[in-house]
């Protein structure tokens, strides 16, 4: 009986897991083309945003901005400020340094970059 159940849960864990999730490594390899097209673009609070639906943006947003959302926490704690503090200064670099017509969100609109 107990074989049975643990049969179950991982089962129900397998087919819980979703199946269109990629990896960090397969997300960073995805992100410069994704940007160049116009389908993920830089916000100011430090994270990336879906500009155009298609196969795979959300999962691939979510995949960086999770490993964002580490990178910004760990930095938050190590010096001790407010972790919203590191993200705007963050989304400050970020559209910063995001090319000219890459997509980036302004005044709640998704504007290429002058």
């Amino acid at each position: 009986m107990k074989r049975l159940w643990i049969a179950i849960l991982l089962a129900w864990v397998w087919f819980s897991t979703p199946v269109l999730a990629i990896t960090l490594d397969q997300a960073k390899v995805q992100l410069r083309p994704a940007k160049a097209q116009g389908l993920v673009g830089e916000r100011g609070d430090g994270y990336l945003g879906v500009v155009i639906k298609s196969p795979g943006t959300t999962e691939l947003v979510k995949a960086i901005n999770d490993a964002r959302r580490a990178a910004y926490t760990r930095l938050a704690t190590g010096n001790k400020i407010d972790l919203a503090a590191v993200e705007q200064r963050a989304g400050l670099k970020a559209i910063a340094k995001t090319p000219k017509g890459q997509m980036i969100l302004k005044g709640g609109k998704w504007v290429p970059k002058p």
